[in-house]
Formats: C-alpha cells, structure tokens, sequence
C-alpha cells in the first residue's frame, strides 16, 4: 500500500485541521503516474557549447495538444493568457479540437471542453476572439460543445496551468502558452509535469469553482451589462468575468464537472504509480481560507530534516514596474526556512532567474540580486532568534544557506547577451517529496494549482535529469553570493514604499491606451508585458 512520506504526512497534517472543507476541491491525497521525464525546456542546455536551435522545444505544445486530443468526454485546458495568436501552441490545440469534432460525430456522444484564463489587469482576454480562431476549421454538425472562460477580481484571477483529460491525464507545472517565451530563441526555462491516474480528476474539480465565479457574476445585473461590452474594451472595475460558447445555441455557461461524467476506471496496481499531492488555491473568489496551498508549503519546509532545493523565478516583490501591487517579501516561507537552518541544520539551495531576463517578453526576474534575497532570509531567520549573535547567525547561514542565479557553461547569458530566464515553480524537500505547480512563492494572490510527487524513487530520478545538472551548471559556474556583503546589507529596507489599492487597480484599465492594446488580438503581445511580467 503506497503510503506518504514524512513531508507529504506533514503537509495533510495542516490541510485537515484548516482546510478540511477544501478537500477534493483545492488539495487531495490521491496518486497516479509520473509519464516520460520531468517536462523542464529547453533540454539539455546546462552542457551545451551553443544554445538551442529554432524549433527546441516544440514538443511542448504536442504534449499539451496530445492530452487534449485524447479526450473521449471532458476535457480542461487552463492557463494565465491564451496562446500566441497564429502560433504553434494555437496550431496545435486548434488540430486536436478538430480531431474530437470528428471522434464526437462519429460516435454521437458529447464531448465538453471548457478553457479557462485569467482577465488580466489592463489586458482583457478576449473570449470571443479566441473562440473564433479555435473553432474556424470546425463545423457545427457534431457533439463537441467549447467554451471559453475568464475572470478576474482585483488583483486575482486564475495562473493556473492545466491540461486534464476525463479523470484520466494531467499536465501542469509552469508553461504558458507563448511562442516567443518557450520555442524560439532566447527561451525561458520553465518545468511541467505529465501525470496518469486519479490525480487528474482532482484538476477538474479545482477548475469548478472558477466556472461558478463566471456563472456567479455575469449572472447578476451588473454582469449582465458588463456582457453587452465587447471583451477587448478595458473597464474599470474590480470584477471582470468574461464567457464565450461555441456552437452557438449552447448553453451560456458549461456544465460542472462530476466523477460521475466520466467512464469508470479501473484500479492500476502498477508498481510505477506514486503518492500525490494535489495543491491549490483560489486567491480573491474563495473564503478567507481558500488558499490551502501556503499552508501546505510552510508545513512542508518546517518538516524538512535535511535540504529543501527551490527553483523559482524569484522571491522579491516585483522591483521594476511603476506601478507596485504587492510589496512584502514572503515572510511565512523565509521563517520556515530560518527555522529550518537554526534548528535543524537543514541545507537550503534556491536558484533564481537572472536579473534583466526576458525584458522584452515580460520580465522573468523581479529585480533583485542573490545578495539581496540572501540578505531578507537571514533577517526572517534572526527576528525569530533575538538571542543569537551576529557571529552565530552567520555561521548557520555559511553553512547552510545557497543562493544563486540560473546559469549554463558560459554563465548567465545566452550567445547573443541577452540574459538566461527562469519561470520554474519547483521544489524539492528532503529528496523525497517534489513539487511542481503554477505558483510563485512571491507574493502574488492568484489562482493555482500544482502536484506534489511525494516518492523517494521518483524524487531522485527528477533529481537526476534536472536538478543535479542544473545545479551543477548554475552553483559552481560562477559565485553570485559574498556572505560578508550580505551580512553587510542586513539592515537595508526592501519593502517598496508604495502599492496599489483595490481602488487603484480598478482604475487602472481605464488609463490605458486602447487604441494600442487592439493591436493585439488576444492583448498580450507586448502592450501590457510589464504587468504579465510580475504575475507570469
């Protein structure tokens, strides 16, 4: 019988005693299988002498397209944006749409996908616009019914990132659906993760409670009137749902998701499948509790014996846009590594995205230097130990505390200059337990959703092909971190002075350019990259 280890033990410990009404729908102890290696882009690029051709990684998008293709009932795609118009993600999701058009003619059965993205601040998914180009090659003679969903309430709406078919396979992790990020030159690294087995059907019920917030809001009157605008035009209000159905003559909202609407499966006992944790939250649309996944992160790392390994994009609030949502560092994570480190000995290892990565696609760094985060922790860890001396802390941190930016052989810089990005959301605790999920551990309230593989054995196999090499390249390819100067720079105060109301932030759609965010049809291509930049 697969069993939990003491990380995965920890992290339910806290989820049934404070979330136990989020079960099933935000977090789950259930299983399933790990397919193929860990999905980290681009391959193979920590030894390589040049960088990776046009063309890298296109298999990212084939393996998104493939679960959505296999659909034979139900079917959620969710991410942050819609994919790059006339790009090779929308190629592709729009060759398997047509795919189960035809599979639903000839069987006669209806087929159900619901995408769900996020309503951005100041870029406004367009629902329609998005609907026209996936079903344009799709006739209207079959059972495949689509809709198109997104939302947002202030600064919240869904970053998840999920392809999850019949109850039966999932991909998640930290990949959108940008051609220019992911496939071409200059790509940003990012990790993902295919599943098989029960844990899938807990990615559909996460997506429910966003599709009853549409329902929720366009449903009043408000709503109703907010329907009749156009999705593109920017309004300045604090809740924006937008919903688009295809064929029309479909119900204006889809149909809620319930184990009962797929097949029954039939137990695996393959030797391959592993414990999982699903882990989420629902940010602003949930109760004051809906954000169970924090918890189980903290519980997590205060359970760590030996080393907690974190690949992220960055933990500093965002440094370089005029506008500041959100200005604390995450404190309740920084103690518990503290903790972790004065108590316990625990070695915490943290890559980071370089400084200046992704400029022009967004921003892939939140502006601050391996020095500086260094510097935030170790403060996070003396407010808990008054008592210990200066000499004492900075022992414990020489010891036990690495940080450093993502690099390959030739350092942090891809051939033409430009700097080496990290868009991961990945965690490794004790090397027995990995998680890999949408959700930044900076502070951002949003929507996410993400699995934690608690298994030794696939723990150390993910370890192998990711981060063992990636560490190597990026730690001893170059120092990033002089202990003494960050003792130095202890006192130094990080948090911004200023940040947004939710009365700002409503008000904010209504001072941009509209003539320049039609440009782009689906609103990302660069009009609004620096507010995509801090919530990607």
């Amino acid at each position: 019988m697969l069993e939990h280890s003491h990380i995965g033990n920890a992290a339910i410990k806290v989820l049934e005693s404070k979330h136990e009404e989020y079960k099933d729908k935000l977090w789950a102890s259930t299983s399933g299988k790990v397919l193929g290696d860990i999905q980290h882009g681009p391959r193979g690029t920590w030894d390589q002498g040049n960088d990776p051709e046009d063309g890298h990684t296109d298999w990212l998008p084939d393996a998104m397209a493939r679960i959505l293709e296999s659909t034979e009932v139900w079917c959620d795609f969710m991410s942050l944006s819609p994919p790059t118009t006339g790009g090779l993600f929308a190629a592709k999701i729009k060759t398997a749409l047509e795919v189960l058009s035809k599979k639903s003619k000839v069987s006669g059965k209806k087929i159900v996908v619901r995408f769900m993205f996020g309503n951005i601040i100041t870029a406004p998914t367009n629902c329609t616009e998005v609907m026209k180009e996936f079903t344009e090659s799709l006739g209207t003679d079959s059972k495949l019914e689509i809709w198109v969903g997104a939302w947002r309430r202030d600064m919240c709406w869904n970053h998840a990132k999920i392809v999850a078919a019949d109850g039966k396979h999932v991909h998640t992790g930290g990949h959108n659906l940008w051609d220019s990020v992911y496939l071409h030159k200059d790509p940003i690294h990012d990790t993902s993760i295919e599943l098989e087995g029960p844990v899938a059907i807990q990615a559909h019920q996460f997506a429910n409670a966003q599709w009853d917030y549409i329902k929720e809001q366009q449903s009043s009157m408000k709503g109703w009137i907010v329907d009749k605008i156009s999705d593109w035009m920017p309004l300045p209000t604090r809740t924006r749902v937008t919903v688009t159905e295809w064929p029309k003559g479909a119900d204006t909202f889809p149909p809620v998701f319930n184990k009962e609407n797929i097949p029954h499966q039939e137990v695996d006992a393959s030797p391959n499948e592993v414990k999982i944790l699903s882990l989420g939250r629902y940010g602003k649309i949930g109760g004051d509790n809906a954000r169970s996944s924090d918890d189980a992160f903290i519980a997590m790392f205060d359970a760590a014996q030996s080393s907690i390994r974190l690949l992220l994009q960055d933990l500093g609030p965002v440094n370089i846009n005029k506008i500041l949502i959100y200005r604390n560092w995450p404190k309740d994570y920084m103690r518990a590594w503290g903790r972790a480190m004065f108590e316990r000995g625990v070695g915490v290892e943290i890559v980071l995205s370089n400084v200046g990565a992704g400029e022009e696609r967004g921003n892939y760094s939140n502006g601050w230097s391996c020095e500086e985060v260094a510097a935030e922790i170790i403060k996070a860890m003396s407010e808990q130990y008054p008592d210990a001396s200066q000499a004492e802390i900075k022992e414990i941190v020489t010891k036990n505390l690495r940080v450093c930016f993502l690099k390959n052989t030739r350092g942090m810089e891809w051939q033409t200059q430009n700097k080496i990005g990290l868009h991961s959301k990945f965690f490794i605790v004790d090397d027995v337990c990995t998680y890999i999920g949408s959700q930044n551990l900076y502070v951002f309230d949003l929507a996410e959703w993400g699995v934690a593989i608690d298994d030794k054995a696939k723990t150390e196999e993910i370890m192998r092909s990711l981060w063992n090499p990636m560490w190597e390249s990026s730690f001893k390819n170059g120092s990033d971190v002089s202990t003494a100067r960050v003792m130095e720079i202890l006192g130094v105060d990080r948090n911004p002075n200023a940040t947004a109301s939710d009365e700002d932030i409503a008000r904010m759609e209504a001072d941009i350019d509209v003539d320049e965010l039609k440009k782009s049809k689906f609103y990302y291509a660069g009009t609004q990259s620096r507010i995509l930049g801090c919530c990607s």
